[in-house]
């Protein structure tokens, strides 16, 4: 994991420097939104819509308790320094407890507000993400990359994190796959 933080240090700190951080905002803005297809939106909401409700709001209680945090470390060069608190420290156990199963609601939060900062949080809920490392390393902003890593974790590891929640929360609702 400590390769991999290396690399986004060296990465995100180019990228972050030297582009403006983007405000905390619900909106999505056409050119961003456009880097996910509806199929993603549709993918992510069917999974989301399978979590608990009590875990979801607790969830959002501590991603929003984090996020009051982040002014601490506005104009930071490295993202990273966002995860140091405790309320990331919570927030991230939290996650973990639950696996994969909390996946969608990470993966929400990337395509519609905060990819840049909220990154950091699906890295360290995937171990670094060694599988899902580009094999070449081009030069591409961290929003393009945080987009495609989040893509590629959805699109290979779907099945699994569908069996995760239907593991974690049950067959509550019998909706249906996608």
């Amino acid at each position: 994991m400590r390769t991999l933080s290396i690399f986004l240090t060296l990465i995100v700190g180019l990228t972050f420097s030297m582009s403006s951080c983007k405000s905390q905002s619900d909106e999505v803005t056409e050119e961003y939104r456009s880097y996910f297809t509806q199929s993603d939106f549709e993918q992510i909401s069917y999974l989301k819509s399978l979590i608990s409700e009590n875990v979801t709001t607790d969830f959002e209680e501590k991603y929003n308790s984090w996020t009051e945090t982040w002014s601490r470390f506005r104009g930071q060069s490295f993202i990273q320094a966002y995860t140091k608190s405790e309320e990331y420290d919570n927030l991230l156990s939290y996650c973990l407890s639950f696996g994969k199963a909390l996946y969608p609601l990470v993966f929400d939060i990337i395509s519609q507000r905060e990819q840049l900062i909220s990154f950091n949080l699906l890295i360290d809920m995937t171990d670094g993400g060694y599988d899902y490392l580009p094999s070449s390393l081009p030069y591409i902003s961290l929003d393009t990359y945080a987009v495609q890593y989040t893509n590629k974790l959805l699109d290979k590891e779907y099945d699994n994190i569908l069996k995760s929640i239907q593991n974690t929360f049950g067959n509550d609702n019998e909706k249906q796959q996608l």
